[in-house]
């Protein structure tokens, strides 16, 4: 991956955020416009910061300490659980001074600079009573020493397992989780806002605003129901959405292990509007538990996950093929145990010449009425499957 500058993102931005936020329920945020520091805009005031610490009356920066490593360490305390949040929004204005910056600490999540790059890391449920640490990435967001502020915001979802950074509006990292993970942080404690954060005293300070919040990411359509059932060694896929506005279409995945998805059937979109109904079916599956997910894609690209299901597919004997009726005068359909793929169909004689052949796809209905009666055999080619048996014509 090359490294991003953020001057050349300045002029070649890299789009929008793939999920755009409907609202944000803003939970604590500090202006830094005023003394004390402590004091939050929304949500309950901070416990302490480094005393080093002064306001232009826009920016937070170090007014005095300037020779070592000086955290702001602006303590944020988990009143009533605020912070035990299944999912998280940060978004802060920052102009880099020097090579390593903290922002974010919390049960497991960090969200720093290091050697002038962003790196991320944070806990989720694992769906079995653990936990799973994702990171620390190396997202290779690259940030020069500059005069400018740059508005950064991480996100992440829990319903979709999806993480973002953007920088000034542009998504730049994604990571893809699995859904329905919430953050694995409750009951930690305090956050640390700023940990290793000096610039030197630069009284045009290095931080502008930082706020949290709980992010609702737009949801293209509403799933008002996802069923998946086995049948005969495959699994059949139904589901109902609602309010489809400039939906695309839906991609049928599965996994073996619920975390890595493969692509198995695009369905198109029938259009806005709803309740609508779709189905697909999922074949060839390996036996045991397989898990499906409906990927559904705006026409702008943005994309949002139904719920994980579970089904079991046992082992599962194709039927031997069938001929009906047999014997015959010569008219007489076949009947692949194969039925859902195309194969290849040949008639042979006694002596294997090949009096009739076709592609079959399901049941076909075969003439031989101008062959010799006799004896022949019909050949289904599938894959590696071939399906034999005798037919007799009178």
């Amino acid at each position: 991956m090359k490294v991003l500058s953020i001057f050349i993102l300045s002029f070649f931005a890299l789009g929008t955020f793939l999920n755009q936020i409907n609202a944000q329920t803003v939970f604590s945020r500090f202006d830094f416009n005023s003394l004390p520091l402590t004091s939050a805009t929304t949500g309950p005031n901070a416990t302490y910061i480094d005393p080093d610490y002064n306001t232009t009356g826009n920016y937070v920066y170090v007014a005095s300490g300037c020779n070592s490593w000086k955290g702001m360490d602006l303590a944020l305390p988990n009143t009533g659980g605020i912070l035990d949040q299944p999912q998280l929004g940060m978004t802060f204005k920052f102009r880099k001074r020097d090579s390593r910056s903290h922002f974010f600490d919390r049960g497991g999540m960090s969200f720093y600079l290091f050697n002038n790059r962003l790196y991320v890391q944070y806990k989720t449920e694992n769906g079995f009573g653990g936990s799973t640490t994702y990171g620390p990435f190396n997202t290779n967001i690259y940030f020069n020493n500059s005069n400018s502020f740059h508005e950064i915001t991480f996100v992440y979802y829990n319903t979709t397992g999806m993480a973002e950074i953007s920088v000034d509006g542009n998504v730049l990292w994604s990571h893809d989780g699995p859904n329905n993970r919430d953050l694995d942080w409750t009951g930690a404690g305090e956050a640390l806002i700023g940990y290793r954060m000096k610039d030197n005293c630069h009284t045009d300070g290095f931080l502008d605003y930082f706020y949290l919040f709980n992010p609702a990411p737009s949801l293209p359509v509403d799933f008002l129901s996802f069923e998946v059932t086995s049948d005969k060694g495959n699994a059949q896929l139904n589901w109902v959405v609602d309010n489809e506005k400039n939906n695309d279409f839906f991609t049928v995945e599965s996994s073996l292990d619920g975390e890595n998805f493969i692509e198995m059937e695009f369905v198109p979109s029938v259009g806005d509007g709803g309740p609508n109904s779709y189905s697909a079916t999922a074949r060839n599956l390996k036996m045991g538990r397989n898990f499906f997910r409906i990927r559904q894609t705006d026409k702008d690209g943005t994309f949002a996950f139904s719920e994980i299901k579970t089904v079991e597919i046992a082992s599962y004997k194709l039927p031997a093929l069938q001929v009906f009726p047999n014997p015959s005068q010569g008219k007489f359909s076949l009947i692949p145990g194969n039925s859902y793929e195309e194969g290849a169909l040949r008639i042979l004689d006694l002596q294997g010449n090949v009096v009739y052949q076709s592609s079959i796809l399901g049941t076909r209905e075969v003439n031989l009425e101008s062959v010799e009666p006799g004896i022949y055999f019909a050949e289904i080619t599938t894959g590696q499957t071939r399906e034999t048996c005798r037919i007799m014509i009178r």
